[in-house]
């Protein structure tokens, strides 16, 4: 969420850096310290199949969903 909510990306082009709302959809599909090989390889299939969603809002949904079905929440 931190990366999310950064303002500035140093020396980046800013043309790649994407907006606030689309850092923030993909800030439930992060990796957890301690997780496993397998959490961490099914952790990013979720995020391939985020990003095939178009719209910012679907995909806020879809991480909110994958933390609140307990994905992750064991983590905390």
């Amino acid at each position: 969420m931190a990366w999310a909510q950064r303002e500035g990306f140093g020396d980046c082009d800013q043309a790649f850096i994407p907006k606030l709302a689309e850092r923030i959809s993909f800030a439930g599909l992060q990796p957890v310290s301690g997780m496993t090989g397998s959490e961490l390889l099914a952790l990013q299939k979720e995020k391939l199949r985020a990003m095939d969603l178009r719209d910012t809002l679907k995909r806020v949904y879809y991480g909110w969903s994958y933390c609140s079905n307990g994905a992750i929440m064991s983590y905390k």
